[in-house]
């Protein structure tokens, strides 16, 4: 029977005090603790009423424990979320698309006003590097070094050619 999620106040480590870290209702196929360790079930309005309630969780506890800039509890959230899809039928996969949803709307608050209040920062922003970065994650080079591969590629099967010949 699945029980009701609870803060884990005797934990060592702050994170895995939190009601949605743990392994009582999944556990990860390496045995590891999850990040998202929530019952995939309430449907589509209740998955986003229970996610818009653990964001304003998550959001407090980063701010009380913000030790590191990478942005780790929430990259550990979102990995959790893949893996819990990976493994959902449906119904569960129906309900972890609206808790995910109801995380990123509230979490969504908080960014859009610190975007806000880092305007200048942000101003700085260059959007076709950025782009390029992001073409170039997925595989695709720049068109210039797109370019030049190609000629070093044609330059050198000349030069082979006229190896064999």
């Amino acid at each position: 029977m699945i029980q009701p999620m609870m803060f884990k106040r005797r934990r060592t480590l702050p994170a895995h005090r939190l009601p949605y870290v743990g392994n009582t209702v999944y556990t990860d196929p390496m045995g590891r603790i999850g990040y998202w360790d929530v019952p995939l079930i309430g449907g589509y309005s209740g998955g986003w009423a229970t996610g818009g309630a653990l964001a304003l969780i998550a959001l407090k506890h980063m701010s009380n424990y913000a030790q590191r800039v990478e942005g780790d509890h929430l990259k550990y959230i979102a990995a959790s979320w893949i893996d819990r899809a990976s493994q959902a039928s449906p119904d569960e996969l129906e309900t972890l698309k609206a808790q995910v949803m109801g995380v990123m709307a509230e979490i969504g608050k908080f960014t859009e006003a610190s975007a806000v209040g880092s305007r200048l920062r942000l101003s700085q922003v260059d959007d076709k590097a950025a782009l390029k970065k992001a073409n170039e994650g997925l595989g695709f080079m720049a068109a210039e070094r797109a370019r030049r591969t190609q000629t070093i590629d044609a330059h050198s099967a000349r030069n082979a050619d006229s190896i064999k010949g």
